[in-house]
């Protein structure tokens, strides 16, 4: 007697007694075949199935992927806002910061030609007949200038009385 066994989809042929000694398979030439066929058939479907699940995967964002590149979009307008403003602050800044040198080194200019126009117009020669004839001063004599050797530095500080000679 034969049975059927469809998970294999092969047939079987069982030598039958009380009790089954020997189990023969017999292939037969056109089962071989369409066996061979539903094999293609359905290792073509299942990676056409694998194919077409990627596929899907692959086109589909998700509702997290979708909100991280929303989030970074959005950080990204934000950093370039901020840089541009502060690029364009910065530029203010050069700006400004190159007319007000222009601007000092004007009045440095102009300080330097009046503090010119003021020692050029102090006549010397009349402060010191004036002191010498109005008010009585007279030049040092040798005698009264005292000469200090002390440290060369821009100030002197006296510790002490200085030498009488």
């Amino acid at each position: 007697m034969k049975k059927k066994y469809s998970e294999l989809d092969r047939y079987y042929e069982y030598i039958e007694g009380n009790t089954i000694r020997k189990s023969e398979q017999v292939w037969e030439p056109q089962h071989e075949e369409e066996e061979r066929r539903r094999q293609e058939r359905r290792k073509r479907h299942a990676l056409e199935r694998q194919i077409e699940k990627e596929r899907k995967q692959s086109r589909a964002f998700t509702l997290v992927q979708t909100g991280l590149l929303t989030v970074a979009l959005a950080g990204f307008l934000v950093c370039t806002k901020n840089y541009i403003q502060v690029k364009s602050e910065l530029n203010e800044n050069n700006r400004m910061s190159a007319s007000l040198q222009q601007k000092v080194q004007e009045l440095q200019e102009e300080n330097d030609e009046r503090q010119i126009a003021i020692e050029s117009s102090i006549d010397y020669d009349a402060i010191r007949e004036y002191a010498m004839n109005n008010l009585g001063m007279v030049y040092p004599k040798k005698s009264q200038v005292l000469t200090y050797d002390g440290v060369e530095s821009e100030y002197v500080r006296q510790n002490a009385e200085i030498p009488k000679e």
